[in-house]
């Protein structure tokens, strides 16, 4: 993976029933993609692809940023999924997903703050 950048792209996309990240009747997830490229447009495609591999159509590019390790030293849930999915990345040369957030976990989750 020579001379390649890893992209986060920080996403809201709906979820067909097919879809393997459909695991409870959601419409559509909130997530990061973790693609390993060697620029935006390479990027861009992996991404595209990948969501259309997964029954997935995007909704809203929220952010696309280069991984830069020194940004996710902070102990948490999130920061860890995305550095382990960065490794991976590399490893791989593949696209590999974090905090990836459900419509129905986000409505369950809003559900137990009305309580």
């Amino acid at each position: 993976m020579e001379d390649e950048d890893v992209w986060l792209m920080y996403h809201k996309a709906e979820l067909n029933e097919y879809s393997p990240m459909n695991v409870d009747g959601s419409e559509f997830i909130l997530g990061v993609a973790v693609i390993p490229a060697k620029n935006k447009e390479e990027a861009d495609h992996k991404f595209e692809q990948f969501l259309s591999g997964d029954n997935m159509v995007l909704i809203k590019l929220e952010n696309c940023v280069i991984y830069n390790p020194d940004n996710f030293k902070e102990d948490s849930i999130a920061n860890k999924q995305i550095n382990f999915a960065a490794v991976k990345a590399i490893e791989t040369g593949k696209v590999h997903y974090a905090c990836g957030k459900t419509s129905e976990a986000l409505a369950y989750n809003e559900g137990m703050d009305d309580e």
